[in-house]
This record gives C-alpha cells, sequence and structure tokens, in this order.
C-alpha cells in the first residue's frame, strides 16, 4: 500500500502537528510505502519525504496538487492539514483512493471558528477521522 501524509507545517520547526506527523510517518514506513508531504523552504535528504515549498499557508494547496497526483497514492492521510484535505479530496474523485483525516479536536473555540465549516466538509467527506 502506498500512503501519503500530509502536513501544511514545517517539519524543521518541531511542534505538536509536526511530531505527530513524523510519528505517524514512522510508524507506517514500517509497514507500507510511505511518504511524508511537508510545507517547508529547503529541501531535505530523508528518505521518502517531500518538501512543498509554498511560502504561506494558501498557496498550500497549489502546491500540493501536483505532489499528489503524481504519486498516485492508495490512501492519503491529512495529519490536522484542513486546506490540505481539499486538494486531496479533489484528487481522490479523480484517482480514487481513500482518506484519512485527523482533527485535533473538533470543539469549536474563539480561534477556530473560521475553520469550522472548512473542518465540517472534511470530516463529512472523510473516509476515516481521528480525533485527538
Amino acid at each position: 500500500m502506498k500512503i501519503g501524509i500530509t502536513v501544511n507545517a514545517n517539519i524543521g520547526e518541531p511542534q505538536g502537528i509536526t511530531t505527530r506527523a513524523e510519528g505517524v510517518f514512522n510508524v507506517l514506513k514500517g509497514v507500507c510505502e510511505a511518504t511524508l508531504i511537508t510545507r517547508g523552504s529547503q529541501d531535505t535528504d530523508q528518505k521518502n519525504v517531500i518538501v512543498v515549498k509554498a511560502p504561506w499557508k494558501g498557496s498550500w494547496n497549489l502546491k500540493l496538487f501536483p505532489v499528489i497526483a503524481r504519486n498516485r497514492f492508495d490512501c492519503t492521510y491529512c495529519v490536522q492539514d484542513t486546506y490540505g484535505f481539499f486538494t486531496c479530496y479533489v484528487l481522490s474523485k479523480l484517482f480514487r483512493y481513500k482518506i484519512i483525516y485527523e482533527a485535533h479536536g473538533l470543539e469549536p473555540t474563539p480561534m477556530r471558528k473560521r475553520l469550522r465549516t472548512l473542518e465540517r466538509f472534511a470530516v463529512r467527506h472523510a473516509h476515516w477521522v481521528i480525533t485527538l
């Protein structure tokens, strides 16, 4: 099985979301062909890690599109990647793969209110949802 793990954050800057993404990647690479797709400004020497050079979060979707299309994954795992989910969702209709969406809590907070609509869409359209 070929799985792509997307995270709209720079794994070079350790934080909760990147730590989870790397953890999922490390577990899955032992049992399947896993690729970690992350946003950043510099390439990496790590095997099966693709750095997408998206200068701001809004450009992530456009830059992620060719990476997902080129790799033809059987499944994508969006690690708290609400924006990237839409790219994965559109391409899943074309390439017929499954999507796992990981959310860090689905309860609204003042900071997350703007993402509520996006998250609702992701939760309703993902094949599997993991909440933390």
